[in-house]
C-alpha cells in the first residue's frame, strides 16, 4: 500500500528486500511511549499509596500523590516525544532506534511496577 510514491532514505528503508515506510513506526513508537509513561505514573501512584513500593526517581519522590505528579509525567513524556520526533526528522534510523529503546525501557518499568504492585499484596 505505497501508492506509487517515490522513496528515499529519509522516508523508507529496505529490510530484506521489503520496503518499510519509516513514518508509521515512529508514530506508533511515540504514542506507545507517552501511553507507557502515563501507565507508569498511574501504577506508581497506586504502588506508593498502597505502601508496597516507593518512587525510584529522586526528582519525583516528593511529588507522588500530589496533583502535579501526573501532569508533570505527561508533560515530560510529550517533551521527550517531541525531541525524538525531531531526531527522527533529521536522522530517521537514529530516531526510530532511540524511540524503540525508550519504549523498551518504559515497558520494563511498567512491568516491574505491576509485579511490585501485584506481589506486594496490593492487587
Amino acid at each position: 500500500m505505497y501508492h506509487n510514491r517515490e522513496y528515499d532514505s529519509t522516508t523508507s528503508v529496505t529490510v530484506m528486500k521489503v520496503r518499510v515506510d519509516l513514518g508509521l513506526p515512529i508514530k506508533q513508537l511515540l504514542v506507545s511511549l507517552v501511553l507507557l509513561v502515563i501507565a507508569d505514573g498511574l501504577i506508581s501512584q497506586s504502588v506508593i499509596a498502597s505502601g508496597v513500593g516507593s518512587e525510584g526517581n529522586p526528582f519525583l519522590q516528593t511529588l507522588v500523590g500530589d496533583a502535579k505528579f501526573l501532569p508533570l509525567k505527561i508533560g515530560g513524556a510529550l517533551l521527550v516525544a517531541i525531541v525524538l520526533w525531531d531526531i527522527y526528522r533529521r536522522t530517521p534510523k537514529l530516531g526510530i532506534a532511540a524511540s524503540a529503546a525508550c519504549v523498551a525501557l518504559y515497558t520494563g518499568i511498567v512491568y516491574w511496577n505491576l509485579v511490585v504492585y501485584l506481589l506486594g499484596g496490593a492487587g
